[in-house]
């Protein structure tokens, strides 16, 4: 029997059980849960949701299994609340910040952030901290104490 190139590959790697499905839910973009094509801005997306949990110090969508997770963020377009960790604060960088995050999560691909404006406007945000000597230790420990917990 002979097998083409391509059944080879399908074959030895079984590259249908990858599509779609590489990575975490929670970070995962609506486009590789729904198996519709994607670029590199899934990686921006995914970006986003890590940043809003190192700011929120929570995990996104932790209440959610996977058929709502699915219906309410793939479909719908439901998105964490930045209100949770940005109330009460009016610093201009922290609003640039939530800014950021959200154009991350944007629903259409094409709107998202390169990594290059990502990484403009994250060291604006360390610069104005390291400036203001604000102290994120304790924000760093206990994302490490969650990431500890996590089976994911």
């Amino acid at each position: 029997m002979v097998f083409s190139q391509l059944s080879i590959q399908q074959y030895c790697f079984n590259l249908d059980a990858f599509a779609g499905f590489a990575g975490s839910r929670r970070y995962m973009a609506p486009e590789m849960v729904l198996k519709k094509p994607y670029n590199v801005s899934l990686d921006i997306y995914s970006f986003g949701m890590l940043l809003w949990a190192l700011c929120a110090l929570e995990e996104p969508f932790d209440a959610m299994d996977v058929e709502k997770h699915r219906k309410l963020v793939s479909i719908k377009g439901q998105r964490p609340n930045c209100s949770k960790w940005t109330k009460g604060l009016k610093c201009a960088k922290t609003i640039e910040l939530k800014g950021l995050i959200e154009a991350c999560w944007s629903a259409d691909i094409s709107l998202r952030p390169s990594s290059q404006k990502v990484y403009e406007c994250l060291k604006t945000v360390v610069n104005y901290i390291d400036r203001s000597r604000v102290d994120v230790m304790d924000r760093s420990t206990h994302m490490m104490k969650l990431s500890d917990k996590s089976m994911y």
